[in-house]
């Protein structure tokens, strides 16, 4: 998914540009898993 959004904008994204596009979303979600399992009421 993450490639075809990168063609829609980017005809031919480089493979530099796709590393860092996967890099980004896989830290987006590590740190909204890790704020879900943060426990407020305690």
């Amino acid at each position: 998914m993450i490639y075809r959004i990168a063609k829609i904008y980017n005809q031919r994204p480089r493979f530099s540009e796709l590393i860092q596009l996967y890099a980004n979303v896989f830290t987006t979600s590590f740190i909204a898993y890790s704020i879900a399992e943060i426990d407020i009421i305690e």
